[in-house]
Formats: structure tokens, C-alpha cells, sequence
């Protein structure tokens, strides 16, 4: 069984960057993420991201969002 957090690596992995919150919340669209990914991607600042480690990090910054992931 994946976590929420593995499935958050996988859409992240497919994106290319550097790339808008719009497209990160698309792809998670495009691979049925759950509402808890959406919702945390949708909390994120609206800005370009250059990779997933920048996504991940603004997420981790964010203790509400990270929260939602470990479930």
C-alpha cells in the first residue's frame, strides 16, 4: 500500500521542470491523486518550482501540509 507520500514522489517525479503550481496540481489530477495531495498542493505559494525537491521543501515548510501527507 503506497502512502500519501510516495504517491506525492511519483506525480512529482513525472513533471518537468522547472514548472507552475498548475501544472503540479494537473498532474495530480491526471494520476487521481487523493484530496489530501490536491488539497496540500493548492496550499503551496503560487510560483515556478525548478524541481521536486523544491516542492517537497516549501510542503515540509508548511507543518499542516506534512501532516496531511503522513496519514
Amino acid at each position: 500500500m503506497s502512502t500519501a507520500s510516495d504517491v506525492l514522489n511519483q506525480i512529482l517525479s513525472t513533471v518537468s521542470y522547472p514548472t507552475p503550481k498548475a501544472k503540479l496540481i494537473e498532474a495530480a489530477r491526471k494520476q487521481r491523486a487523493d484530496n489530501s495531495i490536491l488539497s496540500a498542493l493548492r496550499q503551496i505559494p503560487d510560483k515556478n518550482y525548478t524541481s521536486s525537491e523544491d516542492v517537497q521543501k516549501v510542503l515540509s515548510k508548511n507543518l499542516d501540509i506534512a501532516d496531511s501527507l503522513k496519514q
